[in-house]
């Protein structure tokens, strides 16, 4: 086994010492490159990312037949995106409770059990109060003084649950529960799940209440409210329709805008894409900057979303006098349009650099060439039904 694995690593050795023999880059090449590690430049740069048109693709006249065709796409789509389709109510809430309890002053302790009866009293006051049938406060009005009184609900509701709430989690944020609530989330506290239900079906600005708990008597005030959602897949299909088509047809429609751009900028030399992306796509997108880069950025360009060494060559193959390029770059579904702005080049490019590149340049080819290499020798052992020779690789 060892003598095995010593001659499948001597093999792999020959083989890549075999490649710098026999791959040649050219001088002329090896040039382009050195002077383009050398250069700087800086581009505009627009991306049309594909979701920014679904929008604005036109949906079919026949959108029904178009679904019967894709029902399959469609109920896949259905039951991997349940949360789009059943969504729990939930709210946001301020609570008041009153539980009956008189304080003992002097050493501003509570007793452990509510009074129920004298609880209901005080909330059904609270609620007068809310109503504006009673001032919120208890407190001797000074001569010429006038009151200064919410009159919005709310906000009267937050001064009483500040005031008079009992509720000690609450009361000091004026009654708020802090977030979204759904009913297993109120239900665990503070109310149980039958009355965390009565309050999830109010709707936004409702008061629920007053309503009888463990603890007390409770107000409800519903401040934001979403409703449940519970679709089938047949109530949810012609939506889920749109989305595919829209998704689908999205692409073409990305390319043929950018497209539209790019002639728009050759028939309009001295224009700046910013420009040009206003008068075609108007505030669709912002053009950015990328800023003075190198070729050593590895074929990135920045604000590019992966790397292309296409659109890295042609850029750095830009001039003053011949600013675009000749094409829109597709990379990674998204669409590209560029304009220099900027370029500075060295004087000169030294022998040092020039051995540098090619040893990048070999380096790059050899890994092709290997991997074009081992593809054959592998389709070949397969074809032999043997690969022992070639699984190490």
């Amino acid at each position: 086994a060892y003598e095995d694995f010593i001659r499948r690593m001597l093999l792999a050795e020959k083989m890549l010492q075999f490649f710098p023999g026999v791959i040649q880059v050219a001088d002329s090449e090896v040039e382009v490159f050195a002077r383009a590690k050398a250069l700087e430049i800086s581009l505009e740069l627009a991306r049309l990312s594909v979701s920014k048109f679904e929008d604005s693709v036109e949906l079919p006249s026949d959108l029904e037949a178009w679904a019967a065709e894709k029902q399959e796409q469609i109920r896949i789509y259905y039951d991997s995106h349940q949360p789009e389709f059943k969504v729990e109510a939930k709210a946001k809430v301020r609570v008041i409770l009153a539980d009956g309890v008189v304080k003992d002053e002097t050493d501003k302790k509570q007793a452990s059990a509510p009074n129920m009866e004298k609880a209901e009293q005080d909330i059904k006051l609270i609620l007068a109060r809310l109503e504006g049938e009673k001032p919120l406060e208890d407190k001797p009005e000074q001569e010429g003084e006038a009151k200064d009184e919410p009159k919005d609900k709310s906000e009267r509701f937050a001064r009483l649950a500040k005031l008079y709430s009992s509720h000690v989690l609450t009361s000091e944020r004026s009654g708020l529960i802090l977030g979204w609530q759904t009913a297993d989330r109120l239900g665990i506290e503070p109310f149980g799940i039958e009355l965390a239900n009565k309050v999830l079906s109010g709707k936004k600005g409702d008061v629920v209440g007053p309503m009888k708990g463990q603890t007390g008597y409770w107000l409800a005030l519903v401040e934001d409210a979403e409703a449940a959602i519970d679709l089938s897949l047949e109530e949810a299909r012609l939506d889920i329709a749109k989305k595919l088509y829209r998704r689908e047809h999205s692409s073409s429609l990305a390319k043929e805008k950018a497209e539209a751009l790019l002639a728009h900028m050759n028939s309009n030399k001295e224009s700046t894409l910013e420009d040009g992306v206003k008068a075609v796509l108007g505030d669709l997108i912002q053009v950015q900057k990328t800023g003075m880069f190198s070729a050593q950025s590895g074929f990135t360009v920045p604000y590019v979303a992966g790397s292309s060494e296409e659109l890295f060559f042609d850029v750095f193959g830009l001039t003053l006098e011949n600013r675009n390029p000749a094409k829109v770059y597709e990379i990674n579904t998204d669409f590209y349009v560029v304009r220099l702005l900027e370029r500075k080049q060295a004087e000169e490019v030294s022998e040092e650099d020039l051995s540098a590149a090619r040893n990048i340049l070999m380096i790059s080819q050899n890994h092709s060439a290997f991997a074009a290499w081992l593809g054959t020798l592998r389709a070949e052992a397969k074809s032999d039904s043997d690969l022992a020779l070639t699984e190490q690789f």
